[in-house]
């Protein structure tokens, strides 16, 4: 299963996403869990599943996306410009 399909990601952050924008709204973790699940993400070595949803997490890939674009390896800083990379790369 690619779960960088489109259908495979969520939209937008869940309601307690770890990497949701109000700090007030994330679910509580362990600060190692949460450098943890940064360590894999940031190695590329998996994506993150959501919790609730259980498809691969927005903040995630917001967050994968911001390394890529970084390394210039997507042309946007965002998760569509990830999809459309992995997408094309996929193939």
């Amino acid at each position: 299963m690619n779960f960088l399909s489109e259908e495979n990601c969520n939209k937008t952050h869940c309601k307690s996403c770890i990497f949701h924008p109000d700090f007030d709204k994330r679910i509580n973790l362990e600060e190692n869990r949460i450098n943890e699940i940064k360590k894999y993400l940031s190695e590329f070595q998996s994506s993150h599943i959501c919790h609730n949803t259980n498809k691969t997490c927005y903040g995630g890939l917001q967050f994968q996306a911001n390394i890529l674009f970084a390394m210039n390896i997507i042309e946007e800083n965002s998760v569509e410009s990830l999809l459309l990379t992995a997408k094309n790369y996929l193939k």
